[in-house]
């Protein structure tokens, strides 16, 4: 916990101090530059803050799924001989099915919000950019 406490503020200042010198390092150098590349990064960053909450709730009811699936087949495999008996065997089948197909969705939604709207967006700006400043 120590070292916590005194790293990440440590942390916070010398990466604010980074970003400030770098800012007026390029404005310095090219005024239109900065506006180019620093301009867009709090609209950015703010999306890139609530798609990353978005992606956190997605986990977090993967996991339930997960949990649930696993607690509904330790029961049943506790049970096998009253599953097999009431002739639940099926039912319980097309649970667990229903439930792996619910968690697989989940996980394509989240692995595809990830690409195409965190990561996509980040990549075309990073070389729009570049790009540009280029032929600058």
């Amino acid at each position: 916990l120590a070292s916590k406490l005194f790293e990440i503020p440590m942390r916070i200042v010398h990466n604010l101090c980074m970003l400030l010198s770098n800012m007026y390092a390029v404005y310095r150098l090219k005024p239109n530059l900065f506006f180019m590349i620093f301009v867009p990064l709090p609209v950015m960053s703010i999306a890139q803050y609530f798609i990353i909450k978005v992606m956190d709730r997605l986990e977090d009811r993967q996991r339930k799924i997960g949990e649930q699936s696993a607690a509904g087949t330790m029961e049943v495999l506790k049970e096998i001989r009253t599953v097999r008996e009431f002739a639940m065997e099926t039912e319980e089948a097309d649970k667990f099915a229903a439930n792996s197909g619910y968690r697989a969705s989940i996980e394509e939604y989240g692995s595809g919000l990830q690409h195409i709207v965190f990561l996509s967006p980040l990549i075309c700006t990073m070389n729009a950019v570049r790009g540009t400043t280029t032929y600058l």
